[in-house]
């Protein structure tokens, strides 16, 4: 598949998308509604069975470690 059959593929899911009428099996973002397609967008299963692409999936959890960091190490010195 090159570029323009992608970009064309993904345009007639949006639009199947739009009608509700995405292919058994195939699903949709929950956050942005892009088609979800493994190999090119992630598709990433959420505890509460909605779906979700990579680029949203990291974006949320980027938020969550702002929200939370990671607490800075203690060096102990020893004497």
């Amino acid at each position: 598949m090159n570029i323009a059959e992608f970009k064309a593929a993904v345009k007639a899911d949006r639009e199947a998308l739009k009608n509700n009428q995405l292919p058994a099996g195939m699903f949709a973002c929950t956050d942005c509604g892009t088609p979800l397609q493994e190999a090119f967008t992630g598709n990433r299963e959420l505890a509460d069975g909605s779906h979700v692409c990579s680029d949203c999936y990291f974006e949320a959890f980027g938020r969550e470690l702002d929200a939370h960091p990671i607490a800075a190490l203690r060096l102990r010195q020893f004497r």
